[in-house]
């Protein structure tokens, strides 16, 4: 049992929690609307689906994952790698995983009818998951897995459960958009630890294919404009507060640029980089959700 939930990553769960907590947050600041149930079970359905890309992420990974040293966020479990787990089960795992998830969808949109764009949703989110690491598209090798990523994190998984909630879209959806260029950055400070074994493996990575210092660069960009984005809210009914607050994660930010700017950084600088890059947009997002509901209240 330890084994199953280490392969799982149970930390890595948290993205989707708070992804989809925000969506609920801008339905319930937007119209009011809270559904209880239909957040439980629009959870359950996002994480199921997480758990499902971190059993398939193990089971393509394997090979480099031997090659790999596990730290907190990169380097993989090594449950496969090691032989305490078969692919197998790995793989029986995340079909249990995505087969949950599709089965809530049923039920949902059973129950639903008013939902007519929902299973849409859901199966594009599924698509994009299965995608990340699964052949044949294998996405984090071209270069796109960065940008899937951040596009289901930060715009997907925050749209379900705002749909879910109120059976319709809104301008209110903006505020998702500094999130994207943050989770964006997440898989890019992931892979900075691997980069030789990644490299040695022909695991193609963004960083893989353009090099350290073109990604770095690019890194403190997608920073950049995570905040200049939040400007957009001014097009939305949020609250001022929900530009303002998040600047309070800046330190965070420039903490992480220093390491990204510097031609020679540490191993224990790049896995504190990890620390920074997954605890960023989950910080702004729980500050965006405090701003709305202190305007809402």
């Amino acid at each position: 049992m330890g084994a199953i939930l280490r392969l799982s990553r149970l930390k890595f769960l948290a993205g989707g929690a708070v992804a989809n907590s925000l969506g609920a947050t801008l339905a319930y600041y937007e119209t009011g609307v809270f559904d209880l149930s239909l957040f439980i079970i629009g959870q359950l359905v996002v994480t199921s689906t997480n758990l499902m890309v971190q059993n398939q992420n193990e089971y393509w990974d394997i090979e480099s994952d031997r090659l790999s040293t596990q730290r907190i966020f990169s380097g993989g479990t090594g449950v496969l790698a090691k032989g305490l787990l078969s692919r197998k089960t790995a793989l029986l795992l995340s079909l249990a995983s995505i087969s949950f998830a599709a089965l809530l969808m049923i039920f949902l949109c059973y129950t639903l009818s008013n939902r007519g764009y929902l299973a849409l949703i859901f199966l594009l989110a599924a698509f994009l998951s299965w995608a990340y690491s699964s052949p044949p598209l294998r996405l984090l090798s071209t270069g796109l897995g960065e940008l899937n990523v951040g596009i289901i994190l930060a715009v997907i998984t925050p749209l379900f459960q705002y749909y879910l909630q109120t059976g319709s879209v809104s301008t209110i959806l903006i505020l998702c958009l500094p999130m994207f260029f943050f989770a964006f950055s997440i898989p890019l400070s992931f892979s900075y630890p691997d980069f030789m074994v990644d490299k040695q493996a022909g695991k193609q990575t963004l960083l893989v294919r353009l090099g350290w210092k073109r990604i770095g660069r690019l890194h403190v960009v997608l920073l950049a404009l995570g905040y200049a984005s939040l400007a957009a809210v001014r097009f939305t009914s949020a609250p001022a507060s929900a530009i303002y607050l998040p600047f309070l994660t800046t330190p965070l930010a420039l903490a992480m640029a220093s390491i990204l700017l510097n031609p020679e950084p540490t191993v224990e600088q790049l896995v504190r980089n990890t620390v920074y890059a997954a605890l960023l947009p989950l910080l702004i997002a729980v500050l965006q959700m405090a701003s709305l509901l202190i305007g809402r209240s």
